[in-house]
Formats: structure tokens, sequence, C-alpha cells
């Protein structure tokens, strides 16, 4: 009996072949999906920087706001399949096209439907924004939505088949479009509607690459569909949620603030948050599948383990970026999007603490929906909304751009220490003590370092760049970083010596890698 259980703690203790295999699968697909996030963080750059200097900040503003508006419909309405359908598809295993079919046939009768009601209620919408001059631009983009959901849904099948390359391959495709689109129609002097095309054909165009990649066609599908509409449900519900809560800022801003190039001001201080939380998305897109196969297969270890490096990684990159944005904001706004906008830099300091937290919050959440309880991010999210109308409405009001910032960082903290700790609950996993302080050590060295050197212009990439090498050392240095936590991310080179790849990692070699 003491043998036994000896034996059983040990394989506790020691990752199976079968684990490791999972985690180099997933960190596999980590990378693979941050190329893809890197060319949309450089193409939404690209964007967002000639759009600014192209526009002015007034119109840039409108821009903004007509842009979360539609954005606000496509978190409501595509959350509703995508996540279901990533975790049905990696739960049905050969069995995957019947869940897809019925996914994608479902998503296109739900675009339709989003489609109409935002084109229908586009102009009061516009009107309690208090500028009429809107409805022909939301009811423009309203179209968006007719394509965006099902492109979406279609990278869900390849999530959930764990085919990374080939998801990675569609969002870039995606971004390039949309860069190239959206840059030749506003210099042909489209201007806002410019925008909007490029946009509409660039979802276009995704959807394409990702339709022909998946193999998926519109046969009826053999799975309940109500089924994935039921698990979709709350997460569909806590997207709508999460979507106001992220937008409200920018909408009481553009009620509240005193001129029309606050709101142009604060549109570009919202990129620095987009771009940040685009690692998260990278982590959490790849973290469902492995982490679902895990949590179903009633590998606790290795689940733990998926959930535990996940928020790791989250920390490090947005402590690294919080310390770097606090000594560089103003310098790099101005390089970025010139001096029209210097007024942006101080609101996207706050909103770096925003992203770090709102990450957080994501990762938990997704290793919620994993383990099959989305309900207890509706539950950690719902509150939120309520506290965020009232924080945007006393500190816009009062401060205005900066206002707004806190409004979110503090929502975004609340948020992020709620759905934790239901992950706690669950999985008995996050960051350690050690990592949270060696990482914090190194974010103000890193910060102390930064305000020592002054740079502008140009030079300011180059002290950019120079800080955050800086606290990779410095991680390394104290031992957060070691050289195992780059194997999983190396991978063109062959399994770690002694893991027995799964199946399914086979099968993701021979399905995408060549692709990037």
């Amino acid at each position: 009996m003491a043998s036994r259980s000896t034996r059983k703690r040990a394989s506790d203790a020691e990752p199976t072949n079968d684990h490791v295999a999972s985690q180099r699968t997933t960190a596999r697909g980590t990378a693979k999906i941050a190329v893809q996030h890197m060319v949309g963080l450089a193409g939404g750059l690209a964007i967002h920087v000639y759009l600014a200097r192209a526009l002015k900040p007034e119109v840039y503003g409108l821009l903004a706001v007509v842009t979360s508006i539609v954005v606000w419909w496509e978190s409501a309405g595509t959350p509703l399949l995508t996540q279901a359908t990533v975790r049905f598809v990696a739960w049905a295993g050969e069995e995957w096209r019947a869940v897809a079919r019925s996914a994608a046939r479902t998503t296109i009768l739900w675009g339709c439907v989003l489609a109409l009601i935002c084109a229908m209620t586009a102009r009061r919408a516009a009107v309690a924004l208090g500028d009429a001059s809107l409805t022909p631009y939301i009811v423009l983009f309203s179209l968006d939505l007719l394509f965006f959901p099902l492109y979406r849904v279609t990278m869900s099948v390849l999530a959930g088949r764990r085919h990374f390359g080939h998801q990675a391959a569609s969002g870039v495709c995606y971004w390039i479009a949309k860069v190239g689109l959206t840059c030749v129609l506003v210099s042909l002097g489209w201007s806002i509607r410019g925008a909007i095309v490029g946009s509409i054909c660039a979802s276009i165009a995704g959807l394409g690459v990702a339709w022909y990649r998946s193999g998926l066609d519109l046969s009826r599908g053999t799975f309940a569909a109500p089924r994935l509409v039921a698990f979709g449900l709350p997460i569909a519900g806590m997207g709508a949620l999460l979507r106001i809560i992220l937008s409200a800022d920018l909408w009481f801003v553009k009620a509240l603030a005193a001129n029309a190039e606050s709101v142009g001001h604060y549109g570009a201080a919202r990129f620095v948050y987009q771009s940040l939380t685009t690692v998260s998305a990278a982590v959490s897109g790849t973290m469902l599948p492995s982490l679902t196969k895990a949590h179903s297969s009633k590998a606790t270890s290795s689940a733990s383990e998926l959930v535990r490096q996940a928020f790791r990684f989250v920390l490090i990159v947005g402590i690294g970026s919080l310390a770097v944005v606090g000594c560089c904001a103003q310098e790099v706004v101005v390089l970025v999007f010139s001096s029209d906008y210097v007024l942006a830099a101080q609101p996207a300091l706050v909103l770096t603490a925003a992203a770090l937290f709102f990450s957080m919050r994501l990762v938990g959440a997704q290793a919620l929906i994993a383990a099959g309880r989305p309900g207890l991010s509706w539950l950690a999210l719902a509150p939120m909304l309520p506290l965020n109308i009232a924080l945007n409405s006393v500190l816009v009001a009062r401060y205005e751009l900066v206002g707004a910032a806190f409004a979110t960082a503090i929502t975004g903290g609340i948020a992020a220490a709620l759905v934790m700790a239901f992950v706690w609950r669950e999985f008995k996993a996050l960051c350690s003590l050690p990592t949270v302080l060696r990482t914090l050590i190194s974010g103000a060295a890193v910060y102390g370092l930064g305000l020592l050197i002054p740079a502008e212009g140009y030079a300011a990439v180059l002290k950019v760049g120079g800080l955050l090498g800086a606290y990779l050392v410095i991680l390394g240095a104290i031992g957060e970083l070691r050289s195992r936590d780059l194997q999983p991310l190396l991978f063109w080179r062959q399994p770690w010596k002694g893991a027995v790849p799964a199946k399914e990692d086979a099968e993701t070699d021979t399905d995408g890698t060549d692709l990037l």
C-alpha cells in the first residue's frame, strides 16, 4: 500500500510524456499564434499611425467611436459560438466536422441578425453619443457583421484541431489585407468610409483563407447547434458586458469631453491597451484546446501547470510593458502619432496597467471555460458594469482622459482579482509568489534605468528596445527566466529528449508548421 502511494506521489511530481508533449504543443502553438499577433500588432500600428496622421485628431476620434460601437456588436455576437466551437471541436476528435458544420451554419444566420439590428439601431446609438452624423458610418460598418463572426468561428475550428499554423496564416492574411486596403482607400480620399470598407474587405479575405485551410463545408451538421448555443450564451453575454466596460471610457469621453480632439487623443491612448492585450489573446487562444483536453482527461497536474505558466507569461510581459511605458510614454506617443497627440501619453500609461489586469482576467476566464465553468467568469464580471459606469461618470467629468483611463484600470484590477480567485478554487494554480516578486524587482529596475536615459525622436525606439532587453537580462540574472523557458518555443527543433509526442502533436506538425 505504501509503495503504491509513493509511486502515485512520484507520478504527480514528475511530468509524464503526455504532459510534456501537451506543454510543447501549447508552447509551439503560442509561438505560431504570437507571430500572427505580432503581424496584427504591426498592422494595427501601421493603420493607427497612418489614420491618426491622415485624418487628424477630431476625425480620427470619430472613427474610433464608430469602430467601438460596431466592435461592441462583434464582441457581443461572435463569442456565442467561437469558444464553444473550440471546446467541442477539441472534444470531438475525429468527428470534428459535425461540430464545425453546425457552428458555421448557425453563425451565418446569427451574423445576419446582428447586422440587421446594428443597422436599425445606428441612429439611436449616434444620438445617444451626441453626434447624429455617426449614423451612416455605423450602418456601413454593420456589413462587417455578415463576415467577421464567420471568420472567427472558422478560426476557432482550426484552434480546436490545434492547427495553429493554419490559424496563424489566416490571421496574417487578414492583417495584410486590412493594412493594404485601408491605407489605399483612405489615400484615395475616402476618409472614414475608406477605413470602414478596408476592414470589411479584410474580414472577407481572412474568412476565405481560413475556410480553405479548415476544409469546412456547409453540409448539414449532425451535432446539435442548441448545444453550442447553450454553452456559448454565458460567454456571449460576458463578451457583450466586457466590451461595454472596455468601450465606456471612450463613449464617456465623447459625451463629456470639452473638445472633439480629446476623443482622438484618447483613441490613440487606447491603442496601447489593444496592443498589449494581443499577448494574452495569443496565450489564451492556444491554451484553451490543450487545457480542455487535459481537464476532460482528468490530467490535473498538467492542467494546473498550463494555467500557472499562462499567468506567469502574461505577468512577465505586463510588468515589463508597464515599466517601459512608464518612462517612455510621451516620447513614443509623439514619435508614433505626432506632437498633435501628446496629451495621449498620460492615459496611455494608466491603460498599460489596465491591459495587464484585463489580460490576467482573460487568461483566467479561458481557464474556467476549459473547465466547463463559463458561468463563473460571468459572475466575476457582471458587478463590474455598474462600477465602471459610476467610475467613468465621476472621473471623466472631473479628470477627462486620465479619469477615463483610471476608471478602466480600477475595473480591470477588481475583475482580475475575482476571476483569479475562481481559478484558484478550480485548479489550485496561479503565479507563485517568488515569480511575482522577481518580476516586480526587474520591472522597477528597468523603470529606474529608463528615467536616467533621455531620448527623443527615433532615439526613443532604441531606448525602448534597450530597456526591454535589459528587462529580460535582469529576469535571467535573478533566476526567473531559464533556458528551459525557451525550449518549448523552438518549435522547429526535434521533440524534447525523453518525450513521446502525442498524436495530436504529430498531426499539428504536418498541418501548418510549413506555413510559417
